[in-house]
C-alpha cells in the first residue's frame, strides 16, 4: 500500500468516527439525553395501568395501552378486554391481554401445541392490522 491511500483510508476512518460521536451528540441534546430511572418508568406503568380509557373514543397511545406485569421478568403486558384503533390500526385484546379476537382456553388439550411469542413492538404489529400481525 502506497503512504497516499493508507492516509485516505486514514482520513476516511477519522471522519466516519468523528461523524457518529457529532450524531450521537446531537441526538442526546434533542431528546434530553434522560436516562429513565426504575422509580419512573414505575410511575409511568403505574398511571397507565390505572388510565381510563372510555374518554380515548377507542383511539389508544402506548399511554393506557400497556399495564406493569406481575410477572418477574416481564415489564409490561397489554391490558385484557380492549377494542380500538392504535396508530390507525384496529386492535382488539382478548381477556388473556393477547392481541387476537377469540379467547384461548387455559387448559391445553392432548395433542394441542401452542406457540408462544414474546418480544416488543414488532411482536406486537406496531401499526399492522389485526388480521396482519404474524403470530
Amino acid at each position: 500500500m502506497t503512504k497516499g491511500l493508507v492516509a485516505r483510508l486514514a482520513l476516511l476512518t477519522a471522519s466516519i468516527g468523528l461523524s457518529l460521536v457529532m450524531a450521537e451528540v446531537g441526538l442526546r441534546l434533542l431528546w434530553g439525553g434522560e436516562v429513565r430511572s426504575e422509580a419512573d418508568l414505575s410511575r409511568r406503568l403505574e398511571g397507565s395501568s390505572r388510565a381510563d380509557l372510555s374518554a380515548s373514543h377507542g383511539r389508544f397511545s402506548l399511554f393506557g395501552l400497556v399495564r406493569a406485569s406481575d410477572h418477574e421478568r416481564v415489564v409490561y403486558e397489554l391490558k385484557s378486554g380492549l377494542a380500538g384503533t392504535f396508530r390507525g390500526q384496529a386492535i382488539r385484546t382478548n381477556q388473556a391481554g393477547l392481541r387476537q379476537d377469540r379467547e384461548v382456553a387455559t387448559e391445553k388439550a392432548r395433542g394441542v401445541f401452542r406457540v408462544v411469542g414474546l418480544g416488543d413492538s414488532h411482536m406486537f404489529g406496531w401499526g399492522v392490522a389485526q388480521e396482519e400481525t404474524y403470530l
